[in-house]
């Protein structure tokens, strides 16, 4: 199977002047030293329309194996100066696949199936793209959120997190356990073009599970390794502050302050009197 694009006219009817009668596709099938290439599974969940006509469209490719996004012109031709090389003809393919490799609470680190759910574009014509990384078939056993920020070429933003890509694990390494896991649904963009991801996490019937629960993570533009001393504000807190939430990943994450209140900066945690939950 293929990404798939169809176009509308204003009718309802198909729009022939876009792809091949009104239908363009993306097939992420990948070519080793010019043999035939394998056959790939891709599936696309979300698409964004550019400021300049052109289309964005990202899912997984491989079952599920990685982010596969795909640009394409206002026609619906696959835009060739932005992706990878991924037939080796030495051409831009307008395609991109990207990879995760998550930690386990064993430490040993694998590489994890990546679902892509949403794209959003920040001011500076960066794509980001939030899905799921997971070490199991299934998105919501042994997962985490995973970001990845693209230039507009399609090339990872080396500037953001570990190499243009970011993974937050809400439950502290313990997603590898039987029934626990995250899973992204979309993302945003602040007034000040913070990332912000929503999903849920799940802790199942094994253990002290607590079933469903809503889950956002802000992130800093940069996604960098928050200060060295966020951990000692939340230990210095006054008296009456009480049941402040820590578990995740906070050197990637500041939504654990945001949720109490604050801005996400170690100068200015902004937590108010009597705060609590």
């Amino acid at each position: 199977s293929d990404f798939g694009l169809i176009r509308f006219t204003e009718n309802g009817g198909l729009d022939e002047s876009f792809g091949e009668a009104g239908v363009a596709r993306a097939d992420f099938a990948v070519s080793t030293g010019g043999k035939i290439p394998r056959t790939s599974t891709d599936a696309s969940t979300e698409i964004t329309l550019l400021n300049d006509g052109n289309i964005v469209q990202v899912g997984s490719t491989g079952s599920g194996a990685n982010f596969a996004m795909a640009r394409y012109a206002g026609l619906g031709n696959l835009d060739t100066t932005f992706g990878q090389d991924l037939d080796l003809d030495g051409v831009l393919d307008g395609k991109v696949i990207t990879g995760f490799i998550l930690t386990q609470s064993d430490g040993t680190d694998i590489a994890s199936k990546d679902v892509a759910a949403d794209v959003v574009v920040d001011g500076q014509g960066r794509i980001i793209v939030a899905g799921t990384a997971s070490t199991s078939a299934k998105l919501n056993s042994g997962s985490a959120f995973a970001i990845a920020r693209y230039a507009d070429t399609g090339e990872l933003d080396a500037t953001f997190g570990q190499a243009g890509k970011v993974t937050t694990d809400f439950l502290s390494g313990d997603s590898s356990y039987k029934g626990t896991g995250q899973e992204v649904s979309s993302v945003a963009l602040d007034a000040t073009e913070r990332i912000l991801v929503a999903g849920f996490v799940y802790q199942g019937k094994y253990g002290a599970g607590t079933g469903y629960d809503f889950a956002v993570a802000r992130y800093l533009s940069d996604a960098q390794p928050a200060p060295e001393d966020l951990q000692d504000i939340i230990d210095n807190l006054p008296p009456d502050t009480t049941d402040v939430d820590v578990t995740g990943n906070p050197s990637t994450v500041d939504a654990w302050i945001t949720a109490i209140g604050g801005d996400g900066t170690a100068e200015n945690p902004g937590l108010p009197p009597n705060t609590s939950g």
